[in-house]
């Protein structure tokens, strides 16, 4: 069986509640193969075939096929299931990033192979009053919720059927593409969590009780959102992969005009994802423009992470060229 049988509307995503909340990595079950009954009556089938199988004095030695195991290097990740494979992946990325700063303003430092630099500007969270006063957007855009609320309730997980209407995502033809885009949220939402411990801003309900947010408040502070950095990378990771997989020089003003529309649209999802959470009330403006900078720093990290013949260490150049070969990328590594 594929991991990706059985999905009947993609319900293998279910489990990431909310993308902020991400509670432990049960998430991840989702993904994980159909497992085979270990009933008491199957354990007993299966003993009784093993007295066949087995029968008799065990030869004096037993050597295994001279090609086994079938991959090595970095395709010996293809030997590892979906779920466990993508902690490894994650925790790869993660191995490189560290923060420092204060309450007030912090750097996200990433080692790039040789040394540790600081990536970007530092981030600086805006002050308590300057939350205080957009509270007034808040409430005001909580007028919207009737309009919105079918949206955000779809969008309390990472839901691929939204990206999925502007590109064409699936988990036969784009499994590698799918996988490359839950280890991008899963990144991002270890390193926003982090970020959001740091600044501990509050929600807006904790400033003003005529928010009456649509949906519960996340456990944990604003600043920035979650969705927002989520969404955003993840719209950056697809408008690269497809643009890599349509170099300029081969270009024509057709295909100039579809990759436009679909940076676009790839924009305005993200944004869209973004306003929803300031409609229902649990973060403000400023906290979708914190998310879109964050964002922007998580994609330069990946994008310095990719390598064109990536080692049997790098588990996350591994997976991006995978993905990449689904959009038509020449240099990237093909399925055996």
């Amino acid at each position: 069986m594929s991991t990706f049988d059985g999905w009947d509307g993609w319900d293998g995503w279910d489990g990431w509640d909310g993308w902020d909340g991400w509670d432990g990595w049960d998430g991840w079950d989702g993904w994980t193969v159909a497992k085979p009954s270990r009933s008491n009556a199957s354990g007993l089938a299966l003993a009784r075939t093993r007295e066949l199988l087995v029968a008799g004095p065990p030869p004096a030695t037993l050597a295994k096929p001279a090609n086994w195991p079938r991959y090595s290097g970095a395709d010996a990740l293809l030997a590892v299931a979906p779920n466990y494979r993508r902690q490894i992946l994650v925790a790869d990325l993660l191995s490189r990033v560290t923060m420092k700063g204060d309450r007030d303003r912090t750097s996200l430092l990433a080692f790039d192979g040789t040394r540790v630099a600081e990536v970007g500007e530092p981030m600086t969270a805006p002050s308590i009053a300057a939350f205080v006063e957009q509270l007034h957007e808040v409430e005001a855009k909580g007028t919207e919720r009737s309009a919105r609320s079918a949206e955000i309730m779809a969008q309390l997980r990472f839901n691929p059927m939204f990206w999925g209407n502007v590109l064409p995502l699936n988990p036969r033809t784009t499994p590698n593409t799918l996988e490359l885009l839950l280890v991008a949220v899963a990144f991002a939402s270890n390193i926003v969590q982090r970020v959001k411990l740091i600044f501990n801003r509050p929600r807006p309900n904790e400033l003003s009780p005529r928010i009456q947010p649509l949906i519960t408040t996340p456990g944990f502070s604003a600043y920035p959102s979650g969705h927002a950095t989520e969404s955003h990378l993840v719209a950056t990771v697809l408008a690269t992969l497809v643009r890599e997989g349509m170099p300029a020089s081969m270009q024509s003003p057709e295909q100039r005009e579809w990759l436009a529309q679909v940076d676009r649209m790839l924009k305005l999802l993200a944004d869209r994802i973004a306003d929803n959470r300031v409609v229902a009330g649990i973060h403000y403006p400023m906290d979708g423009e914190g998310g879109v900078a964050l964002a922007t720093k998580l994609a330069h990290i990946m994008n310095a992470r990719r390598t064109a013949n990536p080692t049997a260490d790098d588990a996350f150049g591994w997976l991006w060229n995978r993905a990449a070969s689904e959009w038509g990328a020449e240099s990237a590594a093909t399925d055996r």
